[in-house]
């Protein structure tokens, strides 16, 4: 686990602001969107996973993202 993809992941949801349980439990499952992308933790999660998969891997080839809200993806790409 990469330290740095953490802090990344809660400041792209915000976490640190919430002081709610319920508030937390919506953010972090993408059932609320004030933070910056509506994906949630649950999902930016699967995300780093998929990432990770493609570098042990060595699949050759681009991510692409299509569709985005805010490009939360971006962010959490270019860390790699």
């Amino acid at each position: 686990m990469n330290q740095n993809i953490e802090l990344l992941k809660i400041r792209l949801l915000q976490l640190m602001d919430i002081t709610e349980e319920d508030a937390m439990f919506r953010r972090i499952n993408g059932l609320d969107w004030n933070g910056y992308t509506m994906i949630g933790l649950r999902r930016l999660d699967n995300l780093e996973m998929c990432i990770n998969s493609v570098i042990k891997n060595n699949v050759e080839g681009a991510i692409v993202e299509a569709g985005v809200w805010r490009a939360e993806h971006a962010y959490l790409r270019q860390v790699y």
